[in-house]
């Protein structure tokens, strides 16, 4: 699906609207002209101040993920905090609540949520408040509570005659909830059926913005065949109400991104790095370097950016075979497990070895993410590197005191075959390598060490890294001063990467 912003018709009509309500009409000329449309309207309605409901913040969370700038995530933070002091929550702010404190681990928002969770209880619920419920409950490992989403779409289904608008948010709402559903969750499959029965009722050349957001939100999610963005292309021709506006413009810049990895499977290992640890309920959580892991040691935002480009992240919690990496474009593997991290730590064998090598001989295309020494087992995970004539060094480069983050601070020389923009990138306490044989320096640092790197071995490809690096404490803009340029360099990896998938 590609839908062309500057020009598509809903563009400047949602903008307008927005500002014609806002009472800011004027500022649009005051935008920069080749920003994301989605990044427009939040900065817009951001600078008025007025909007604090939940379908609002949701919304500009949706443009923080979409663009990796952090000022968006602050400034919801921000309001929900000015909204905890004034007691003006509603249940609706529940999922924005979930999310902070998924993302933050602040227990003030995790009391918060819990607060209009029993808050609910007994109460007739809506369909809008369906999406927190799933989200809390997936937080609390609530079976019951998730069921009883489930059942009440079912008991929602839209019927024939049923007004066109009822049967928009019904839509919408599906495919949200789905975002909180585990996937071996009972009743998963109910809603996905549900969902692909609703789209199959639409009529495919004439869709509301609603209908475009929830069938291009289903396809990218891998909720619905990759046949619907061809339906769906066609941009919507009617005016959105407000609180939409910034779901629908989200899902239309990222539709109009280049789609690189269709129909691939990305493989984030989680056997040989399996840390784990209990949440805040007692239950054990497999944790670090984990595509649904939201808070700063989580690869949430690399994974959205995958998701974005066409790829399906997935995670294999399995040794790797023959047969469960057939049907993968990439494997990941980050920061193998030493045994003061996990007692049970799996190390890479021979047979693991001979695994990779003949997947990636045939095509694959694998990513070698280590760390500096003592916080990553060298010695097996070395083994396998050697094999593509790339050794990591035992050693911690780039120590950063503080926040004195030009300590860290990486260059991208001119001409650079992946980072063809990020210039400035940050890249703290990792092992150099040492190259060999086939393997390429991809940049080296002050010190002329190879950082990252590069090897062809028969039809596939591998990079290497000596650091996870692309993990969201250093990437979705909340941390790191706006000149480093990891978030722009993590989709242009993705984008390398795609490339050399055969």
């Amino acid at each position: 699906m590609r839908i062309n912003l500057p020009t598509h018709p809903i563009v400047p009509v949602m903008v307008l609207l927005l500002f014609t309500i806002l009472g800011i009409h004027g500022q649009i000329a005051a935008q920069t002209k080749n920003r994301p449309s989605s990044q427009e309207i939040a900065t817009a309605a951001m600078d008025a101040g007025t909007d604090t409901s939940a379908l609002f913040l949701d919304g500009v969370l949706a443009v923080w993920r979409y663009s990796g700038e952090g000022k968006y995530f602050h400034y919801v933070q921000q309001r929900i905090d000015l909204l905890l002091k004034k007691n003006g929550l509603t249940i609706q702010h529940g999922t924005t609540l979930v999310a902070l404190f998924q993302v933050t681990g602040q227990e003030k928002y995790l009391k918060a949520a819990e607060a209009l969770w029993q808050e609910a209880q007994g109460q007739p619920s809506t369909l809008q408040e369906q999406p927190f419920y799933a989200a809390y409950a997936a937080l609390s490992h609530n079976d019951k509570a998730l069921a009883q989403v489930v059942e009440e779409f079912q008991r929602r289904e839209p019927k024939q005659g049923q007004s066109v608008s009822e049967s928009d948010h019904y839509g919408q709402t599906l495919v949200d909830v789905l975002d909180y559903i585990p996937e071996m969750q009972p009743g998963r499959s109910s809603l996905l059926q549900l969902l692909n029965k609703w789209a199959a009722a639409k009529k495919q050349d004439d869709l509301s913005e609603l209908q475009e957001y929830t069938l291009a939100k289903a396809v990218r999610k891998g909720y619905m065949p990759r046949s619907y963005p061809e339906a769906v292309r066609k941009g919507p021709d009617k005016v959105p109400r407000k609180y939409s506006i910034l779901f629908v413009a989200v899902e239309a810049d990222i539709a109009n991104l280049p789609k690189s990895g269709l129909c691939d499977h990305v493989l984030l290992d989680s056997y040989f790095n399996n840390e784990i640890k209990k949440d805040q309920n007692g239950h054990p959580l497999s944790w670090h370097y984990k595509w649904e892991e939201q808070s700063n040691g989580g690869f949430s935002a690399w994974a959205g950016l995958f998701e974005n480009t066409g790829f399906r992240p997935k995670t294999l919690p399995a040794a790797p075979t023959a047969a469960n990496l057939r049907s993968a474009g990439m494997y990941i593997i980050v920061d193998p497990d030493i045994e003061k991290e996990n007692k049970e730590a799996k190390f890479i064998r021979a047979e693991h070895i001979k695994t990779i090598r003949d997947w990636v001989k045939a095509g694959g295309v694998l990513v070698l993410m280590a760390n500096d020494t003592g916080n990553v087992e060298l010695d097996h995970y070395n083994q396998l590197a050697t094999t593509f004539g790339i050794t990591f060094k035992k050693e911690s480069k780039g120590k950063v005191t503080g926040n004195q983050f030009e300590m860290a601070k990486l260059l991208v020389p001119a001409g650079n075959g992946i980072f063809k923009t990020a210039k400035q990138l940050y890249i703290k306490e990792y092992s150099s390598l040492k190259l060999t044989g086939p393997a390429k320096s991809v940049i080296r640092d002050k010190d002329g060490d190879h950082v990252m790197a590069i090897a062809k071995y028969g039809k596939g490809t591998v990079f290497a890294v000596g650091d996870p690096w692309l993990y969201n404490e250093y990437v979705d803009g909340r941390k790191l001063p706006p000149d480093y340029e990891n978030f722009e360099a993590a989709r242009e990896l993705i984008y390398w990467l795609a490339a050399q998938v055969k």
